[in-house]
């Protein structure tokens, strides 16, 4: 059974003049398993900082907002900001630990600071809290954008790198040394596609409704599948590191896997 309070029942209680028990006052809030203080922003973005850092989550090849294992701070911030105005449903779970990937507060999944604002629920589905809706127009528009850029040079960035390579007398010193920066350029483009996949899975079907805003474009259904299909053949046709066409560099997944702790 999913367990739906919506944002702006902010307010509204079962007897008049007596205020409801917000999420904020019933959750108890964690990030990486640490308590966190919701009324000290400045702890709250060092959390989310020291979280970022880890090892597992670091990635040379992308910063921290768009790097899908990582935390947005403004969004973790935000969120906890609005839940002094989101109600629980009884029975609802009294726990919530903010890196929770069903939350969204995460880089490159279409929920931020405006869908924040405009609004959102928490259900409870089986046993945890999640973030209804998941992205928003506004948010997922820019994500795109962002990273779209960022795949524009990476692509450039591969181009060149293939060039000065064979520019090189073959199977010499110099040319593995360039073979090598352009094994690493080749890497982080598969990375940044893995990533866009991903995101598209949130975007698209926002455009059903209404056209997402991805700079001064306007995307529709057709701009989202043309462009998914786009990486779908990328990634079967692009070369390994040191292997057959079809297994793209960066593992697939960014970080070689699901995001998580």
């Amino acid at each position: 059974m999913m367990l739906l309070w919506p944002f702006w029942l902010a307010c509204a209680s079962t007897n008049p003049g007596v205020a409801m028990p917000t999420a904020l006052d019933v959750l108890s809030l964690t990030l990486d398993g640490e308590t966190v203080d919701p009324a000290d922003e400045t702890a709250l973005r060092a959390a989310v900082a020291s979280y970022n850092a880890k090892p597992n989550r670091t990635r040379a090849e992308l910063p921290d907002d768009l790097n899908v294992r990582c935390l947005q701070a403004d969004e973790v911030v935000a969120f906890v900001g609005a839940l002094g105005q989101v109600e629980l449903a009884e029975g609802a779970p009294t726990a919530l630990e903010l890196s929770a990937p069903e939350l969204g507060l995460r880089a490159l999944d279409g929920f931020g600071v405006h869908t924040i604002a405009s609004g959102f629920e928490l259900a409870a589905v089986g046993g945890s809290l999640k973030v209804v809706p998941a992205a928003g127009v506004e948010d997922a528009g820019a994500e795109l954008h962002a990273l779209i850029a960022v795949r524009a040079a990476a692509t450039e960035d591969v181009t060149k790198a293939l060039a000065a390579r064979d520019a090189l007398p073959a199977d010499t010193p110099p040319w593995f040394e360039a073979n090598r920066t352009h094994a690493s350029t080749v890497g982080r483009l598969a990375l940044i596609d893995s990533s866009l996949r991903m995101l598209l899975k949130k975007a698209a079907p926002l455009a059903a409704g209404a056209p997402v805003p991805v700079g001064d474009e306007s995307w529709d259904a057709a701009r989202f599948e043309a462009l998914a299909k786009e990486l779908a053949e990328a990634a079967s046709s692009a070369p390994a590191v040191g292997g057959m066409p079809g297994g793209a560099p960066g593992g697939g997944m960014p970080g070689g896997g699901m995001p998580g702790r």
